[in-house]
């Protein structure tokens, strides 16, 4: 069952949970909108100079998903766009993933985006996490449903991806943080 936000000021805050520091890691989202309205925050972790975050840009030709890091230090963003265009009323599978210099985005359990020029200093701040919304609910607020938000703390494989895009709500292995969203 997902969190149904209302794109106005709905989103939960589950603490200061996006903390890889300088590690690699992935952070791996469901969501559908039920409009694109600008920019929307699926999940981030963005309250001071580090970011961490995938998006809904809908100010960005055909609504893609964005995957966005920045350094704790405000230094070296990089954002890297997917390329399926985000339709109103239809369930999606994000994954942002960290290897050291290295980004990739991936839509569907298909990679869309790769960067090998990501920030390789710590991401870590002392902001908490949000899902649906971003600088704790300061604006970016998603208008849809979201659920089995999961941070791990390695790297997924290609095959792993595919298996949680399969639909796939078990463990993997690595979770630090996982949100079925039932229960908000």
């Amino acid at each position: 069952m997902a969190i149904d936000l209302d794109g106005t000021n709905d989103y939960v805050n589950p603490g200061n949970v996006f903390t890889p520091g300088t590690g690699d890691f992935t952070l791996s989202v469901w969501f559908n909108v039920d409009a694109v309205t600008g920019f929307m925050v699926i999940v981030g972790d963005e309250t001071g100079p580090g970011l961490i975050r995938l998006a809904v840009r809908g100010d960005q030709a055909g609504d893609p998903v964005w995957w966005s890091l920045s350094n704790s230090d405000g230094t070296g963003l990089v954002e890297l766009a997917a390329t399926t265009a985000i339709v109103v009323g239809t369930w999606y599978h994000a994954a942002g993933i960290r290897t050291g210099a290295t980004m990739r985005i991936y839509i569907n359990g298909v990679q869309e985006g790769t960067s090998s020029v990501g920030p390789t200093g710590s991401l870590s701040n002392a902001a908490a996490s949000t899902i649906g919304a971003q600088d704790s609910g300061i604006g970016g607020f998603t208008d849809g449903r979201v659920e089995d938000v999961r941070y791990f703390t390695r790297v997924l494989s290609v095959e792993e991806i595919a298996i949680l895009a399969a639909g796939y709500r078990g463990p993997l292995g690595g979770e630090a943080g996982w949100w079925s969203c039932d229960n908000f």
